[in-house]
């Protein structure tokens, strides 16, 4: 959410909105998780509604694959700076892949 307050180094958007804000502070005064799951809700509901940035990816950031590949979703890493992890949980499905011709 850090991307969304004023002046806070990220605010690319220069977005000041006292909802937010508002929800913001009660986030970080909470303790409890159930009261903290809902102020965060609210606050991504409070971004979507206002519509205050589109996030586009960038011509490095494409990512795809064949269609018989099962459990990939795009993701370029798993963990910090590897995709080693991502190879252990992706699979191919080779009926689709023979009933595609290949």
């Amino acid at each position: 959410m850090n991307l969304f307050v004023k002046d806070a180094g990220f605010d690319a958007n220069v977005w000041d909105d006292a909802l937010f804000m508002d929800l913001l502070d009660r986030y970080g005064n909470s303790t409890d998780p159930d009261e903290q799951n809902e102020l965060m809700r609210g606050m991504a509901t409070r971004v979507v509604q206002e519509v205050i940035s589109l996030f586009l990816p960038g011509p490095k950031e494409f990512r795809y694959a064949w269609p018989w590949v099962r459990n990939f979703y795009g993701e370029s890493n798993s963990d910090y700076c590897s995709s080693a992890s991502l190879m252990a949980i992706t699979w191919i499905d080779q009926v689709m892949k023979a009933d595609m011709g290949y």
